[in-house]
C-alpha cells in the first residue's frame, strides 16, 4: 500500500499526510521539509524552554506513531541557542522519550545548512 517512491504525486501526498502534525503544539513551532521535522521553542530560562520542548515532542512522538511513522533517534537532536550573556554551562537540558535521552549537541547539518550554537 501507499504511492510509489519517485512519483511526481508522492511528495504532495506526503505533505496531505503530515498536514496536522504540530497542530496542536501549545509552545513549540514546527518546520517540515519532506522527512525532515524541526521543533524550536524559546522562553524566558533554559528551565522553562526545556519544559516547552518536551511538551511538545511528546506529542510530536504520539503523532508520527498514530501515522505509524517512526522517529530515527540516531538523527535526533537537541541544541540550544542561548544568549551570550547567559551561557548554558551546568544546566541539564536531558529530555527523555520514549527510546531515551535525545543527545544535546553544539553543531548540527540541518537541510544541507550546519547550525553551531
Amino acid at each position: 500500500q501507499g504511492i510509489d517512491q519517485g512519483s511526481t504525486l508522492g511528495p504532495t501526498w506526503f505533505n496531505i499526510y503530515l498536514a496536522d502534525v504540530g497542530k496542536n503544539f501549545e509552545f513549540s513551532q514546527i518546520s517540515i521539509f519532506a522527512d525532515d521535522i524541526m521543533i524550536y521553542a524559546s522562553g524566558r530560562n533554559l528551565q522553562e524552554t526545556k519544559r516547552k520542548i518536551a511538551e511538545d515532542f511528546m506529542k510530536l512522538e504520539t503523532q508520527l506513531r498514530n501515522l505509524d511513522l517512526n522517529i530515527n533517534f540516531n538523527k535526533t537532536k537537541l541544541m540550544i541557542f542561548p544568549p551570550q550573556d547567559h551561557p548554558t554551562t551546568n544546566f541539564n537540558m536531558d529530555i527523555s522519550t520514549s527510546n531515551g535521552l535525545i543527545e544535546v549537541t553544539d553543531t548540527y547539518k540541518y537541510l544541507g545548512i550546519n547550525l553551531d550554537s
